[in-house]
């Protein structure tokens, strides 16, 4: 029974603060618009795939072709557009196929089929890249339609033919034209990075948050206090510490990801093929970046480690005890991540918007990178100067906090009984 007693006790602590029964609420309602938004993105991501018009340009005027191209575009319910360039289609449509000269002679003699495709890309995200999907889809069916003929024209079963076609997919981003291996490590390093720079961020808040709760809740803070220091370099004292603490936490974590992808690899090549691919992934988006954009990422994250930690401080100072801190640092830091790996299903398209996302200042890695790589850095600007001005705001407020009184205090938003 004390037992029982003890464990309700805890419970019943934090289920009676109002910050806790807040944040319950805050999570239920951004979660449903969360799921919804990335329901949405999924749904445009099918509708590119099935419904989207493809653009095509062919060059071989053979009858087997011109038949093909008939056949196909019937069995995709009239989807295919003839256009003249690639430059014309991309302009009209997400992605456009190039049929090559001698492909229908490549058919009769059974030969490996070559198709081209090139996708455009609005934006950075999942959804953005179901456009190759519509590349793919086209060769399916030419491929199933072209063994079909041929097996006509032989007068064999079409199980007998047996043949290839390859579509070669580029992308055009940003006024740059990237082959499909090069996008999907591009994608693959930027969603990396994201989940990265939120984890950093979330860590960050939550150890700064701890930091001054803990002290208050066992009466160390006005010792500290005492000390013959400021009270703005206590606050920047516990802002570097949980950014260091948050970078040791975040290093390992991949250090050990890493560790675990490598060891699945069978054999040394397979593991050298992972490495190569990881050097690579993270090469491109070097080069997407280049010297400037890579120096602005590098501010971006100092200044995310600024705001987190002070956000942390701030959440720390009004809190009562560690519970309440908890409480209200948790679905902080989860809306602020969550909202950041939304948006890789959502896409971050390039308009004055976008540098709303350094209001958030998680969102600013993602904006530039997003910038960069559509080749427009004017947003990137934006994004950081706004980020800037959102930190700078907040570290003032803490700042202000720490030399009040309501550091020792916090904020009680319980009514007090009358006496």
């Amino acid at each position: 029974m004390v037992f029982a007693s003890l464990v309700k006790k805890e419970v019943m602590v934090v289920l009676k603060s109002p910050a806790f029964i807040v944040g319950v609420v805050i999570l239920v309602v951004y979660f449903s618009i969360l799921g919804r938004a990335i329901g949405v993105a999924t749904e445009q991501a099918t509708r590119e795939v099935v419904g989207s018009y493809v653009g095509v340009v062919s060059e071989d005027a053979g009858y087997v072709t011109c038949r093909l191209l008939q056949l196909a575009n019937t069995t995709l319910s009239g989807r295919l557009i003839k256009v003249p360039t690639v430059e014309e289609g991309l302009g009209r449509f997400p992605a456009v196929v190039v049929v090559p000269r001698g492909f229908g002679d490549s058919l009769l003699r059974n030969s490996t089929l070559y198709l081209y495709g090139y996708v455009r890309l609005d934006s950075v995200s999942l959804a953005q890249s179901a456009r190759v999907q519509l590349v793919n889809s086209v060769a399916r069916v030419l491929e199933e339609l072209s063994r079909a003929l041929l097996a006509a024209e032989k007068g064999v079963n079409v199980s007998d033919i047996l043949r290839t076609l390859v579509p070669r997919v580029e992308a055009r981003v940003g006024g740059k034209v990237v082959d499909f291996n090069a996008l999907t490590s591009l994608l693959l390093s930027v969603m990396m990075f994201v989940y990265m720079v939120g984890l950093l961020g979330v860590l960050t808040l939550m150890y700064s948050s701890q930091s001054v709760a803990t002290e208050k809740e066992e009466k160390a803070f006005e010792m500290l206090l005492t000390l013959p220091i400021s009270r703005t370099a206590i606050a920047v004292a516990k802002v570097v510490g949980a950014a260091v603490l948050s970078l040791i936490m975040v290093v390992a974590y991949f250090a050990g990801l890493s560790f675990i992808l490598v060891s699945i690899g069978t054999s040394e090549s397979a593991v050298e093929g992972q490495r190569v691919a990881a050097a690579a992934s993270l090469w491109n988006l070097v080069q997407f970046l280049g010297g400037e954009g890579v120096a602005l990422l590098a501010l971006s994250l100092g200044l995310m480690l600024v705001f987190s930690g002070s956000l942390g401080l701030l959440v720390g100072a009004l809190s009562s005890d560690t519970r309440v801190a908890g409480a209200m640092a948790g679905p902080v830091g989860v809306v602020l991540f969550a909202g950041l790996l939304a948006s890789q299903f959502t896409g971050i398209p390039l308009s004055p918007l976008s540098s709303l996302l350094g209001a958030s200042v998680y969102g600013l890695p993602l904006a530039i990178l997003v910038s960069y790589v559509l080749g427009d850095i004017t947003i990137a600007l934006q994004a950081t100067g706004l980020a800037t001005a959102v930190t700078v705001l907040t570290v003032l407020a803490v700042i202000g906090v720490f030399d009040s009184e309501r550091i020792l205090i916090g904020v009680s938003l319980r009514r007090r009984r009358p006496g």
